[in-house]
């Protein structure tokens, strides 16, 4: 079974899902998907498409990107859970700042 391109869109809306789940909308933080991030990469301004991220008023606190290499995987759930997985740990475990 091969994956349908339309079927990107099921892994941010299930990563969407996950963090909800656990609370991640909470306390003024925001889940928001396909936000397009300006960049400056050597000199030249680009743009970068992420699938789901978690915003605090304007700061970016946690991305989640589909890993597009391997868009075609019949089954890409563990890939999400593993990667937000971390991605959550690193960000609850993180130091804050005085």
């Amino acid at each position: 079974m091969s994956v349908e391109p339309i079927e990107e869109s099921a892994v941010g809306d299930f990563a969407v899902l996950l963090l909800r789940g656990m609370g991640y909308n909470s306390r003024g933080r925001e889940i928001r998907t396909r936000i397009d991030i300006p960049l400056v990469i050597c000199g030249d301004r680009r743009h970068a498409k992420i699938d789901v991220c978690i915003v605090d008023r304007n700061r970016i606190l946690l991305l989640i990107q589909e890993d597009k290499q391997r868009r075609y995987r019949s089954n890409p759930e563990p890939q999400l859970i593993a990667e937000a997985s971390l991605q959550i740990i690193r960000l609850v475990t993180k130091p804050t700042s005085p």
